[in-house]
């Protein structure tokens, strides 16, 4: 990648208030602790790698996954944090695959990126994809997403206090 991980999360969290930029620092907090814990970060890398996809799908599946675990077990989480902290996360293991010898150019981060996306939208509005096309004139294309996450809550969790930032307004 062109930029580190800290400048991306930089240009991430530019455009938010004060008090959103704390709740994707803390959830982006989460999903790294999950990544890089002891007792993880092996095994999501390994399925990262060898997930018997392309490497964008497997990256942008497992951030998304991540993100959609720690949504489950929130109590109070914003659900337009996880896309936020979910890039960030995202940048983080790119930049650790990069380092570590397996090249993660713009465009397989641009591909995990989406499917990340896709996955996370898809998860909460079953006709993104529809709306997408319909306000655009233009399909999201398909990419491996993979399994519906199980056992997840359908009903929205509380929005940031103030309800004005970008968090907010992403319709999430």
């Amino acid at each position: 990648m062109k930029i580190s991980s800290e400048e991306f999360q930089g240009n991430v969290l530019e455009g938010l208030d004060p008090p959103e930029q704390d709740v994707v620092r803390k959830v982006a907090l989460a999903g790294n602790t999950m990544l890089f814990s002891e007792k993880t970060h092996q095994q999501i890398f390994d399925d990262m790698l060898s997930g018997g996809g392309e490497l964008a799908d497997n990256l942008g599946n497992g951030v998304a996954n991540i993100m959609l675990l720690i949504y489950g077990k929130s109590k109070s989480m914003p659900r337009g944090a996880l896309p936020l902290a979910g890039a960030i996360l995202l940048a983080n293991a790119a930049e650790v695959l990069d380092k570590g010898g397996t090249p993660v150019d713009e465009t397989t981060f641009d591909d995990a990126l989406q499917t990340m996306t896709v996955k996370i939208f898809d998860r909460f509005d079953p006709e993104f994809r529809g709306k997408v096309a319909q306000k655009t004139g233009r399909q999201v294309p398909p990419r491996n997403t993979g399994q519906q996450q199980q056992g997840m809550p359908q009903q929205g969790m509380q929005q940031m206090p103030q309800g004005q930032g970008l968090i907010s307004q992403a319709g999430m």
